[in-house]
């Protein structure tokens, strides 16, 4: 497979997990599973984690080339909201010390994550507007981000 395709189905690999897995931690708190959506959020934070470290340093400064400002940092602050969600999952292991308040917050939060791996990946067209040598190198930075195996939680800015 020619390394635009596989570039391209990468991406949209990633936007599936990521796509599955917020909607599976929202399912399981929704259905007052939490040990299920603390297990999602576990994984969900492994695989994660690669990909928005590509979007962040590789995909977002190709974006900002045709996309305003506000609209590239408004893809980095949602990341940090679908960040945060995962970080409190994994920081209350219990359900009994989270009041309906938080819990209504925290899918909000964890519906931000959703809505944006929905949205962004309609971003690949970005990448396969891109010559076969950029799209290679691209393909390449994306492995290079999986074998270095960041976590969501690893991209919290402080």
């Amino acid at each position: 497979m020619h390394a635009e395709n596989r570039l391209a189905q990468e991406f949209v690999n990633d936007h599936q997990k990521l796509t599955r897995g917020f909607s599976r931690i929202i399912e399981a708190i929704n259905d007052d599973r939490w040990s299920a959506a603390v297990d999602e959020a576990q994984e969900l934070n492994r695989a994660g984690g690669p990909h928005i470290a590509f979007e962040e340093d590789v995909l977002y400064p190709q974006v900002r080339q045709s996309r305003s400002e506000p609209y590239v940092r408004n893809l980095y602050d949602e990341h940090q909201v679908a960040i945060a969600a995962i970080q409190f999952l994994l920081s209350h292991p219990e359900p009994a010390k989270i009041g309906p308040d938080a819990k209504a917050a925290l899918i909000d939060k964890l519906q931000t994550g959703l809505d944006h791996a929905i949205s962004c990946g309609t971003l690949l067209s970005i990448l396969t507007t891109l010559d076969q040598q950029k799209q290679s190198d691209l393909l390449s930075k994306l492995q290079q981000h999986r074998a270095e195996g960041k976590t969501m939680t690893d991209l919290a800015k402080q």
